[in-house]
Parts: structure tokens; C-alpha cells; sequence
């Protein structure tokens, strides 16, 4: 199953890069609802982690298995961060 292709605004953005922080300038697929937008990793890191860095979408653009497994993750890490809460 192929991936559809992301929608791409013909807009450049400045974006922070959700591991590092540093800031740099890529396409805009989300319309800059969130300024800047921190759903990306830069090239360095994306090179560091062996992820492409072309293939990132953000949360929308995702196929349904992956928001799945996107969701899944996210009530994992809930689910660890109240065992840990509790333990304190």
C-alpha cells in the first residue's frame, strides 16, 4: 500500500526540530497552524536517528495504521506516566 502523497501549500516555514531544537526552513504541509511548527526533525538529526528525512508527515497526513499506532503509543506513555506518578 502506497502512502498518498503529502499536500504541499507551495509555502516555505520555519520549523523547530522536536528532538534538538534548532530552528530551520522547510515546506509547509500543514499551513502553519502552529507557528513554527515543531512535528519535524532536522536533517542532522533525521541523518543521526537513520530516518528519512523526506518521509516525515505530520499527525493529519498520516495513513489510519499509523495514527493507530500513533494513539497506541500515546496511551502507553500515559500509562507509564501515571505508574510513575503514583510511585512518588
Amino acid at each position: 500500500m502506497s502512502k498518498k502523497p503529502r499536500p504541499y501549500t507551495g509555502s516555505y516555514v520555519a520549523h523547530i526540530c522536536k528532538k534538538c531544537g534548532c530552528m530551520f526552513i522547510a515546506e509547509d504541509y500543514t499551513k502553519a497552524t502552529a507557528i513554527p511548527p515543531t512535528w519535524r526533525y532536522c536533517k542532522s538529526c533525521c541523518e543521526k536517528m537513520g530516518i528519512d528525512y523526506n518521509q516525515q508527515t505530520p499527525y493529519r497526513n498520516r495513513t489510519p495504521e499509523e495514527r493507530q499506532k500513533a494513539k497506541e503509543k500515546a496511551e502507553r506513555l500515559k500509562q507509564a506516566r501515571e505508574i510513575k506518578n503514583q510511585n512518588k
